[in-house]
């Protein structure tokens, strides 16, 4: 993976970002994390970034929580989604219930992933590692330990 692919936490509520970044590094993965609290916040990243011209050099994976407070979860995926410069970037929703219209209308608006948090079990982490994120590299000779 690539050393700048940078993981975009956008999770509100303090337990849940601490529930996912301890799930996250206990799975091994070892990108760096960013943390955005509201949803403005988080758009007001996006287009900074995008002015300074560091889209094309940093690859991101947001998770991003559909409650998050100021402007929702659904409606940063949809302005994602309909940037020329962001749409590409993965987007995993995180929700709290598993709702199936809910899940429906998250996929609707374009995201890679839904999962119910905070996560567990192994499908978040091995959606991140088909996203890119760096997972440790087995020792030669060795293959990996199922959990």
């Amino acid at each position: 993976m690539d050393a700048k692919q940078i993981l975009l936490i956008a999770e509100g509520n303090d337990e849940h970002f601490l529930l996912t970044t301890r799930y996250i590094e206990q799975k091994g993965i070892t990108n760096r994390i960013v943390r955005f609290t509201d949803g403005r916040t988080l758009l007001d990243f996006f287009v900074a970034i995008n002015s300074f011209g560091l889209l094309p050099q940093t690859n991101y994976i947001l998770l991003l929580d559909i409650d998050i407070p100021q402007v929702t979860g659904l409606e940063v995926l949809r302005q994602i989604r309909q940037s020329t410069r962001l749409r590409h970037m993965p987007v995993i929703m995180l929700i709290t219930s598993a709702d199936r219209s809910t899940i429906d209308h998250c996929y609707s608006l374009g995201c890679d992933a839904c999962f119910t948090k905070p996560p567990h079990g192994n499908d978040l982490v091995d959606t991140l590692k088909n996203l890119g994120a760096a997972l440790p590299k087995e020792p030669a000779g060795q293959t990996p330990s199922a959990t």
